[in-house]
């Protein structure tokens, strides 16, 4: 049986293979750059959440990696538009949409917080009691005795 090579079109035989491996690197550098960002995470958490990602969805590191940074800083001349990539991308679209949703829900839900803690400042009326003042004047509260 003849067994054929098939190069995949990110690999230019043209290019020299010092070109190609620090092309890659940059790639994955940016790619854990950017999970980062997605998931608020320092670079180990970024590099483990990149690993868990390829297991679970049957992607390729690289794949998984140059898809992330061609959905966010666009295609480069030299990406690849095999299968894995176009899966890989389709995944990382819906990842950072859910992402989205995740983080406008804890976000409202932090502000809430922190807008309720300083909403109702302990001051002391001229008789001596607590009372409930509003601090933030774009929320209507209204005095209350503590």
């Amino acid at each position: 049986m003849h067994h054929n090579f098939i190069p995949s079109s990110d690999v230019d035989s043209s290019t020299p293979v010092g070109l190609r491996h620090n092309r890659s690197a940059a790639v994955r550098a940016r790619a854990l750059e950017i999970v980062g960002i997605l998931y608020r995470c320092d670079a180990d958490e970024s590099a483990d959440q990149l690993l868990r990602h390829s297991q679970a969805n049957n992607l390729k590191l690289a794949a998984l990696a140059e898809s992330l940074v061609a959905v966010v800083d666009g295609p480069s001349d030299g990406s690849a538009a095999d299968a894995q990539t176009t899966l890989a991308a389709h995944f990382w679209l819906r990842e950072i949409r859910r992402l989205g949703h995740v983080h406008r829900r804890t976000d409202r839900s932090a502000r809430h917080i922190a807008t309720t803690a300083r909403c109702v400042g302990g001051a002391r009326s001229a008789a001596g009691k607590a009372v409930a003042q509003q601090s933030d004047r774009k929320r209507v509260d209204f005095a209350a005795r503590v």
